[in-house]
């Protein structure tokens, strides 16, 4: 009886796992205006922004990003 149980959880385990992938129609990009928008704001106050971690937005993958690897200006 037991091992029944186990194999039936097992299955159902597997099951869930291979379910599928998870398919997004959208990814994350720098948010570049938010990213200007507090540097200048910053600027004005006479203070320096070093970033952590940059503002993202997320776009559809259609959509043209403004620069493909994501990077500098």
């Amino acid at each position: 009886m037991r091992m029944l149980l186990t194999a039936l959880v097992a299955m159902l385990l597997m099951g869930c796992t291979s379910a599928g992938g998870y398919g997004s129609n959208s990814r994350y990009v720098v948010d570049w205006e938010k990213v200007d928008r507090i540097e200048s704001a910053a600027r004005a106050q006479g203070v320096e922004v070093v970033w952590v971690q940059v503002p993202m937005k997320r776009v559809e993958k259609s959509e043209p990003s403004q620069d493909e690897d994501n990077g500098a200006q």
